[in-house]
């Protein structure tokens, strides 16, 4: 049996055109793409698969826009349904507007994914991130940096970054680069003092402090006992520190990965063997940072980079 609808000829009522800004507030977003949905797909079961919604969740939308509106946007024909002239009108710049938002917020993300916000110590981002950033840039050419350097790990700046270097208490997490320290000093003051072979013949020397690294635990671990160095210079910057020593100033107890490049350049030697281990670090991917593919790639390239530099720092050292 077949049943044919007739269409009744009505008056479609003009949409309201006394709408302030204010009534902008009343138009919810869902409403809005529901009509967009039912007009595109001619259904409001089809609109309502394609939202994940139910067909009534569309269908009661759709009655709350045409309230607000005061106008009918819809002819119901059964399961089928069919935009009516003022609908017609209304959905050329809700359209518009949706697919504005859409491209917009496609570009957005596809620019945010690329952007990745790294905290990093001062002193290893100076020292040693900078001379290796070509190198993540070759292996990720399509990735932006931003670089916040902070001076601890509760740095406020920290909070608002995608991965972040931090340091941790647990050096033996395999997932862990552990932290060394070792006595360097500049050549030409190790070849004019004693030899470094106990406790007292450190206090020949001046000794560069800084307040994160401990010359008495150093001193226990090479010789058995604490040092008594009254000659010193205090710092609280490593860097500087390390430039101290460099000049000849005294010997500096620092971390084996801000020694490397004064290593390597023979800018510095080892003064002793004993090497302290201390605090271990590691990059932290962030709950924003561990939606960006970008950032997770940046973590790991920096585990991978600092693992094989401190394994580096030992050849250097004993050469």
């Amino acid at each position: 049996m077949n049943i044919k609808h007739k269409r009744v000829a009505r008056k479609v009522p003009e949409p309201r055109q006394d709408l302030e800004v204010s009534a902008f507030g009343g138009l919810p977003l869902h409403e809005l793409v529901a009509l967009a949905a039912a007009a595109r797909l001619g259904s409001f079961a089809l609109a309502a698969e394609e939202l994940c919604v139910t067909r009534s969740a569309v269908s009661h939308r759709i009655k709350q826009l045409e309230g607000k509106l005061g106008v009918e946007l819809f002819a119901r024909a059964g399961s089928r349904t069919q935009l009516l002239p003022a609908g017609r009108r209304l959905l050329e710049p809700i359209a518009a507007a949706l697919n504005g938002l859409r491209d917009a917020s496609a570009a957005l993300d596809d620019v945010e994914r690329k952007v990745v916000r790294l905290a990093v110590p001062r002193t290893l981002g100076t020292i040693w991130l900078v001379p290796h950033l070509g190198g993540f840039q070759r292996e990720h050419p399509g990735i932006q940096l931003e670089i916040m350097p902070v001076t601890t790990d509760n740095d406020g700046a920290a909070t608002r970054v995608d991965v972040a270097v931090e340091t941790a208490s647990d050096a033996h997490d395999s997932r862990l680069l552990p932290v060394t320290l070792r006595v360097v000093g500049a050549p030409t003051m190790l070849a004019a003092c004693r030899p470094l072979d106990s406790a007292a013949a450190l206090r020949d020397v001046v000794l560069l402090r800084h307040p994160r690294f401990s010359w008495n635990a150093w001193s226990r671990l090479a010789f058995g006992e604490p040092i008594d160095a009254p000659a010193a210079y205090y710092f609280d910057d490593t860097v500087a520190m390390l430039e101290a020593a460099a000049g000849g100033l005294g010997l500096a107890l620092a971390p084996d990965i801000a020694c490397a490049p004064y290593l390597a350049q023979r800018r510095l030697l080892s003064a002793h063997p004993a090497v302290l281990e201390s605090q271990a670090c590691r990059a932290v991917v962030s709950a924003a940072g561990a939606v960006k593919p970008a950032a997770r790639a940046l973590a790991e390239w920096l585990e991978r980079c600092l693992r094989a530099d401190a394994l580096a720092v030992i050849d250097d050292a004993s050469g």
